[in-house]
């Protein structure tokens, strides 16, 4: 039976002999064919198809399309909603796969600060570059270099990730072998005070060989002449009576001058001392920088941990001078006291103890 199908109406207005456009079913019978119109009420308007679009439909809000394959998108700009992707295509691959020449391009902007961030997402990143191996392999000329910046401070940080690095390299062994002809040399800077530091890592150093030094002698000698202090005793001297000590004289700070060496010089208006007269010199001092051991006496204490100097007289009627020796000095406050053991009693007036000191220096 052919398509279309021709009938008889009993409807007054439509004429005998119309036709009506059927798809011939077989015995399923005639399907009749429907165009399509606007649905508003009391419209006759037909929908617009073609043999090239078909007949375009609109979803609508929150209908999401799924396609099995990405057609070709317009020219210009379109919206085509929301649309899952099932396939890729070459060039936006996640695989890997695919040329170089077809390869997506990623630009960085013109007002890029030159970092460029590459993130795997958690997992790891490979470098499939021989020249980036990390493993050591290649050879030198096809080997990556690095350049150092113009404006570099000289320093280059190497870090080996907690592990151990070493090298390969018989100059930079670390061992000790090899040959003086080959051995790593180190050169001191022009500039250099002259101090060569030598580190052991608290380990010890030995030398393999025969060490000749060239040790300076040095002398122990005095520093300078001799420095005056002072008057150490003077009205305390006058008529002072023989076999008695006289009171404590002048204050001399030797915490501050710290003076190592002392010696008096007495002089004595004239007497006529008794054979095998004598002065004997004593010292007083203030270790805690303000109190006074007590000083010597010739009964209660005769101070013989004080004594410094013994000097003899000449019995003879005369003026006297003598000078003690050397005796050292405390590095504190220090007062003298003088012992009359002349046989006589000293002159009134025109007696004094001057005191002299001295250090010594390595030279």
């Amino acid at each position: 039976m052919a398509d279309g199908l021709t009938f008889t109406t009993t409807l007054a207005s439509a004429p005998d002999g119309s036709k009506v456009a059927t798809d011939d079913a077989g015995a399923a019978g005639h399907v009749q064919i429907v165009k399509l119109a606007v649905a508003t009420d009391g419209s006759a308007t037909a929908l617009t198809a073609d043999n090239t679009d078909g007949l375009l439909v609109n979803l609508g809000t929150n209908n999401d399309v799924t396609l099995a394959t990405l057609p070709a998108l317009v020219a210009g700009s379109a919206n085509i909603g929301d649309v899952d992707v099932l396939s890729v295509p070459a060039p936006l691959s996640t695989t890997g796969t695919g040329t170089e020449a077809t390869a997506l391009r990623v630009t960085v902007a013109t007002d890029s600060t030159g970092v460029l961030s590459v993130d795997d997402n958690g997992a790891s990143l490979t470098v499939d570059n021989a020249q980036l191996s990390v493993v050591g392999s290649g050879t030198e000329a096809t080997a990556m270099r690095v350049t150092l910046a113009t404006d570099s401070t000289g320093l280059v940080s190497v870090d080996d990730n907690a592990g151990s690095l070493t090298v390969d390299n018989a100059q930079l062994s670390v061992v000790g072998s090899g040959t003086e002809a080959t051995a790593m040399r180190v050169t001191i800077a022009s500039d250099s005070t002259g101090v060569l530091s030598v580190d052991d890592n608290a380990g010890s150093l030995t030398v393999d060989g025969t060490v000749t030094a060239t040790v300076a002698v040095k002398a122990l000698l005095w520093q300078a002449a001799p420095t005056s202090r002072g008057t150490v005793l003077t009205t305390e001297l006058n008529a002072l009576a023989n076999a008695a000590c006289s009171g404590v004289g002048t204050e001399i700070d030797n915490s501050t001058n710290l003076d190592q060496y002392g010696c008096v010089d007495i002089v004595l208006a004239t007497l006529d001392p008794a054979a095998g007269g004598y002065l004997q010199l004593f010292i007083t001092q203030a270790v805690g920088g303000t109190t006074y051991e007590d000083p010597p006496t010739t009964t209660t204490n005769p101070g013989t941990h004080m004594l410094v100097a013994t000097l003899n007289l000449l019995d003879t009627s005369s003026a006297k001078r003598v000078q003690s020796a050397w005796f050292r000095l405390p590095p504190s406050k220090i007062k003298f006291v003088l012992y009359n053991g002349a046989g006589v009693a000293l002159n009134a007036t025109g007696n004094t103890v001057t005191l002299y000191t001295g250090n010594d220096e390595v030279q």
